[in-house]
C-alpha cells in the first residue's frame, strides 16, 4: 500500500519483527553513528532486526537501514513523512542537555499557546526529531 503521500505502508501481524503497534524504516548514512545517537545519546533500547539496526521508542520500532547516498539534512516542510515526536516531561532540561552532548539544534524551545511545548532537534543525518510536552498528555505545561 501507499499512503497519500507517496509512502510504502505495510501492514504486518502483530508480533512481526517485534512489531506491535507502529514500525518506520529509516535510511541512514551510518549504522553506527546512528546507534551512538539513538541508543548511547537518547538511550533507547537497540532491538534485534535483520535489516540493520532497530530501537523501541515505546510501543514503537524505529528500523535503520545503511544507505550511504541517503539524503542529508532533508527539509522539514514537504509532503510525506518529515519529524518522529518524542514526548518528554521537561522540554528545556532536555533540550539543553542534548545540545551539551553535541546534538544539533532544529528548533529551540517554544511554547504554542496552551497546547503544548516543543523544540526540534537534528540526528547524524539531519532528520528532524520533536521533543513535546503537550498539555492533554501531561496536564499542564509548566
Amino acid at each position: 500500500m501507499v499512503d497519500p503521500d507517496g509512502n510504502r505502508v505495510s501492514l504486518v501481524p502483530p508480533g512481526h519483527d517485534g512489531i506491535s503497534q507502529l514500525a518506520i524504516v529509516m535510511a541512514v548514512r551510518s549504522l553506527s553513528e546512528h546507534r551512538s545517537f539513538y541508543g548511547d545519546i537518547l538511550g533507547f533500547a537497540e532491538q534485534p532486526w535483520s535489516g540493520g539496526l532497530a530501537f523501541r521508542l515505546g510501543d514503537s520500532l524505529l528500523l535503520l537501514e545503511e544507505d550511504p547516498a541517503t539524503t542529508v539534512d532533508p527539509v522539514r516542510q514537504a509532503p510525506g513523512w518529515r519529524y518522529i515526536t518524542l514526548q518528554v516531561s521537561d522540554i528545556d532540561t532536555v533540550h539543553s542537555d542534548l545540545r551539551s552532548n553535541g546534538v544539533r539544534e532544529g528548533l529551540a524551545p517554544v511554547t504554542l499557546g496552551s497546547v503544548a511545548r516543543i523544540s526540534m532537534i537534528l540526528d547524524p543525518d539531519g532528520n528532524w526529531i520533536e521533543l513535546s510536552r503537550r498539555a492533554s498528555i501531561v496536564g499542564s505545561l509548566s
